[in-house]
């Protein structure tokens, strides 16, 4: 059941907007993902680290890289939380990055950059 479901789509952005962080245990989704909503709107993000979500949080999320030892994993995952929670200096930070890393995502800038690679696929 994906979290998210249980809460109705015109309450979602309320969530992400009361939240601390986005606690997000799971790889980065290319396309229009929680953790693409919760820097939008300002919030710390802790997650597993990959190649995605590397580049896409940056310095405003506390990343766990994924081991093969699932206890140590949690356990890591979930200090990671607690830390950020509790640890209002590195959260305010965390939050300040994540509202620098999202003021430069525009729309139209978007739209533009995806109509230019399809444009060119088309070629």
């Amino acid at each position: 059941l994906d979290p998210a479901s249980a809460v109705a789509h015109r309450n979602l952005a309320a969530v992400y907007q009361r939240c601390s962080a986005l606690f997000h245990p799971a790889p980065a989704s290319p396309w229009g993902d929680p953790v693409r909503q919760a820097l939008a709107c300002g919030k710390p993000v802790v997650a597993l680290e990959d190649e995605r979500s590397a580049v896409l949080v940056g310095p405003a999320g506390y990343l766990i890289p994924e081991v093969d030892d699932y206890p140590a994993l949690c356990r890591a995952l979930g200090a990671a939380l607690i830390t950020v929670v509790v640890e209002a200096d590195l959260a305010e930070a965390l939050a300040e990055a994540a509202q620098r890393r999202a003021a430069a995502w525009q729309w139209g800038a978007f739209v533009a950059g995806l109509r230019e690679c399809y444009t060119a696929l088309a070629g």
